[in-house]
């Protein structure tokens, strides 16, 4: 049986159609919904991409397999999903346009980001415009283009393909018309993405944002914008599964690695500093060949995917892995799988947030919800900050309850302590001059730093 993973980078759930949203963005992927299990209330365990993918692939927390920060990663102390598989003697391959420079990632795969991919659809694009100058193309196109063609040559062979879509990640840049298609009418700026030309810091853009709110807004329209250009592509990408009778005997997974914010809390078109709902509520479709479409309310987390994964399969699970098979949820034999859900930030590296009190991942917010309520832990040099929310009442976390549900407040806070009570594995990066310097400059294309 194959198994096909596509992660859609910062793409958050109440933004998608099948979430009630007020625009149509993904109406193909809404109709696909109806054969795959939808889960409504799924976390990300991390609002950053490596760390929340290697979560994906390996079923642990960040501490548990290491990687807790973007940088040079070196290894992962866990096995992943792809090395699992590919001694099953799965082929196995990933492609995506950003994870090419991340090494964590890169274990295991017979075939990872392959440069004869990238120069293949550089000159398919090339011979395109030459037909038609005007016609511009976005990398969920090239990833699609990339996954079927490899499918095409190794679907004789059981195969794990893992698929990461970056269209939603900042800056926003659908190609046209989906970069206008919410507000055609728009005729302002979009300092949003080009920072004017450099004058604005990217971190005063996340979290000193004064840009008009037509502006604002707009951004959100090019945020909406790419993820039906991403839908696009989804829906080719599946017919294309249909069409070589891949689609009913293969495990599919679409998930977003974290989410984004759009204004929320005062924080524009970024994610890592953030435990709140924009950041970790996250889509997760599933199709389990043999299995019923179903939509699923319980709470779950993104490191659910892989033990459910070789539980389809049949392979037996890493004793280490810390995610729960989603299997009694998918097959309606249980209602519930977990009782909590935990997260935590990225490594905030912007001067302009003031809600940062430590260096490193000693900064970190950590974050637990049994579904209704939501508690967060900030840490602070001298007494450590709480938030508490309803969730049911106050899904948008406008009012803190800290001193209002004291005894849910305390009965979270040790669930909490309990969790953070597992061994901390810091990540230690030694960089030379050279790859610090090339970390630096992907911190700083990706939009994490100034």
């Amino acid at each position: 049986m194959n198994t096909i993973l596509i992660t859609l980078d910062a793409c958050r759930f109440d933004h998608m159609s099948f979430a009630n949203y007020s625009r149509d963005t993904c109406p193909n992927l809404t109709k696909t919904a109806e054969e795959m299990s939808l889960f409504m209330n799924n976390y990300a365990v991390i609002s950053q991409s490596e760390p929340a993918i290697v979560s994906i692939l390996t079923g642990t927390y960040p501490h548990t397999h290491g990687i807790q920060n973007l940088g040079k990663n070196k290894s992962v102390n866990v096995r992943m999903l792809q090395e699992i598989l590919k001694e099953k003697n799965y082929k196995t391959a990933c492609m995506s346009i950003e994870q090419n420079e991340n090494d964590a990632i890169k274990k295991g795969f017979g075939e990872f980001n392959e440069i004869k991919w990238r120069i293949k659809s550089r000159l398919t694009r090339e011979i395109k415009k030459i037909f038609n100058k005007k016609m511009e193309y976005g990398a969920a196109e090239i990833v699609t283009d990339n996954a079927m063609d490899w499918i095409r040559k190794n679907k004789k062979n059981n195969f794990f393909l893992y698929m990461h879509y970056m269209e939603l990640h900042w800056p926003y840049n659908p190609p046209f018309p989906y970069n206008h298609i919410f507000d055609s009418d728009y005729k302002g700026n979009h300092h949003f993405n080009d920072l004017d030309n450099g004058k604005i810091k990217r971190g005063d853009n996340v979290f000193n944002n004064d840009l008009p709110e037509d502006e604002r807004k707009h951004a959100i329209a090019h945020y909406d914008g790419a993820i039906l250009y991403m839908d696009m592509h989804l829906n080719r990408f599946i017919k294309f599964l249909k069409k070589e009778n891949l689609w009913e005997n293969s495990i599919i997974i679409i998930v977003g690695d974290h989410g984004e914010h759009l204004g929320e809390h005062s924080i524009y078109y970024n994610h890592i500093a953030s435990v709140y709902q924009p950041s970790l509520r996250v889509p997760l479709l599933i199709k389990i060949p043999k299995t019923n479409a179903r939509k699923i309310n319980a709470l779950t987390e993104s490191i659910d995917i892989m033990p459910t994964i070789l539980e389809a399969l049949n392979i037996p699970a890493e004793s280490n892995i810390e995610g729960r098979s989603l299997m009694p949820l998918i097959n309606a034999q249980s209602e519930k799988i977990r009782e909590y859900a935990f997260a935590e930030t990225g490594v905030s590296l912007f001067e302009q947030n003031k809600r940062w009190y430590f260096n490193g991942i000693g900064g970190k917010w950590k974050m637990i919800t049994d579904g209704k309520y939501k508690l967060i832990l900030i840490p602070h040099p001298e007494n450590d900050i709480y938030e508490l929310y309803n969730l049911e009442k106050d899904p948008n976390e406008t009012k803190n309850l800290i001193d209002e549900e004291k005894e849910i407040e305390e009965s979270l806070k040790q669930k909490l302590y309990s969790w953070l009570q597992k061994k901390q594995v810091e990540e230690r990066q030694v960089f030379t001059e050279k790859e610090g310097e090339k970390v630096k400059e992907r911190l700083r294309r990706l939009g994490y730093l100034d």
